[in-house]
C-alpha cells in the first residue's frame, strides 16, 4: 500500500455566487454552473482525489478527500441540491440508473493541458442524493515500487511477496489513498517477456501495456465471476 500522508487543513472555502437566485429561492443556472467549475478547478489544483457531495438534513455538504483523509470543505443551503446534480447530469449526460436509483457517468476535462477524467457515482440517500466525484488523471506516469513513497522495509516485504512463485497479495486502502497506484507499480514490478498479465477490472482507469486488461459490463453478463472464468483460461502467470 502506498504510504499515505498526513491531510492538509481545509482551507476556508469562498462561497458560491448564490447571492443570485430564482424567485423560488434556488440559485439561478450561471451560478451553479460557476460553483461546479470552481469546485473542481480548486480541486484539481490541489490534487484532490474525490469529492464528496452530501445531502444532509440542514444543507448539503462539500468534502474533499486527500491522502486517504476526507475533510470538510464547504457547506450550502439545501436549495443547492437539486440544480447541482442537474448540473453534473448535463455536463456528463448521466441519466440510466440502476434498481437502487443510483447512476454513473464520466466528464471529460482539460486543465492545464492535463486530461483528467471525473467519474460521478451517485445514490439516494434518506435526506436526497450524494454523489462522489472519483478524479482521474487520464495519463498518469508510470511508478516504480521504489517512488511508491514506502518505507525500506515495506518496499524490501512487497517485492518479496511479488517474488513468490504462486499465492495471493491483497491490496487494500481507502479512495484516494495510493491504491491503482499501488497496483499499477506491481504490475509493472511483474511485468517482463516471459510472463502474461491480466487484469479485471470495474473501471479502466490506468493503460498498462504489459496487461490484457478486461472490463466488466453486468449490462451484457459480464460480472466478476463471469470474468475470472474467462480469463482464467487465457493462461496468466499474474491475475489482477
Amino acid at each position: 500500500m502506498a504510504a499515505s500522508t498526513p491531510a492538509p487543513e481545509p482551507a476556508p472555502a469562498k462561497p458560491p455566487a448564490a447571492a443570485t437566485k430564482s424567485a423560488e429561492g434556488a440559485p439561478e443556472e450561471k451560478a451553479v454552473g460557476d460553483a461546479v467549475r470552481n469546485l473542481l478547478q480548486e480541486a484539481f489544483d490541489r490534487g484532490i482525489g474525490d469529492v464528496h457531495l452530501e445531502t444532509r438534513r440542514d444543507g448539503f455538504v462539500v468534502r474533499f478527500r486527500q491522502g486517504g483523509a476526507l475533510f470538510e470543505h464547504q457547506r450550502l443551503p439545501a436549495t443547492w441540491t437539486r440544480p447541482l446534480f442537474a448540473c453534473l447530469k448535463a455536463l456528463g449526460k448521466g441519466e440510466s440508473q440502476d434498481l437502487t436509483g443510483s447512476s454513473e457517468w464520466t466528464i471529460p476535462f482539460l486543465f492545464k493541458k492535463r486530461p483528467i477524467s471525473v467519474r460521478v457515482t451517485t445514490t439516494h440517500g434518506r435526506h436526497g442524493e450524494s454523489a462522489v466525484l472519483h478524479i482521474e488523471e487520464r495519463e498518469r506516469e508510470r511508478r516504480t515500487l521504489d517512488e511508491l513513497g514506502l518505507g525500506e522495509l515495506q518496499r524490501a516485504a512487497l517485492a518479496e511477496m511479488l517474488a513468490a512463485r504462486d499465492g495471493l497479495v491483497l491490496f487494500a486502502g481507502p479512495s484516494g489513498g495510493g491504491l491503482t497506484t499501488t497496483l499499477q507499480s506491481a504490475l509493472t514490478h511483474l511485468a517482463g517477456p516471459g510472463k502474461k498479465l491480466v487484469a479485471l477490472e470495474g473501471k479502466l482507469e490506468l493503460e498498462l501495456e504489459d496487461a490484457l486488461q478486461v472490463e466488466l459490463d453486468p449490462a451484457l453478463g459480464l460480472t466478476y465471476a463471469d470474468g475470472a472464468r474467462t480469463l482464467v483460461a487465457q493462461d496468466p502467470d499474474v491475475f489482477l
